[in-house]
């Protein structure tokens, strides 16, 4: 099967994510390291939820549940309902943030 990347774009970054918090939840030392990357990701999220407001939301969801599987797999020493929190919570902060005119989004 030949992949267009074009067209299949969402679930090829999606599985970049993947492995992405595969490899941060491996490589963190402590669960404090975890959760602080699950919070700032989150953030990220948020960001680029904010800015793709108008448009189709469904890749974003999609990239960010499979980069929370990733981060839950490679895990072996936190709590999984700690990292989704802070995940989703970091989305949230960061999205209302940012539509209350706290934080500004410039475009480049």
């Amino acid at each position: 099967m030949k992949i267009d990347y074009l067209l299949d774009w969402p679930e090829f970054v999606a599985c970049i994510f993947f492995f992405i918090g595969i490899v941060i939840a491996l490589a963190s030392g402590s669960y404090w390291v975890l959760y602080t990357c699950a919070f700032l990701m989150g953030l990220l999220f948020g960001r680029v939820w904010y800015r793709q407001r108008v448009s189709n939301k469904v890749p974003l969801v999609f990239a960010m549940i499979l980069f929370l599987f990733g981060m839950i797999i490679g895990s072996f020493f936190a709590w999984v309902r700690s990292v989704t929190i802070l995940l989703f919570a970091g989305a949230l902060i960061a999205y209302f943030l940012h539509k209350k005119g706290f934080v500004e989004s410039v475009e480049f």
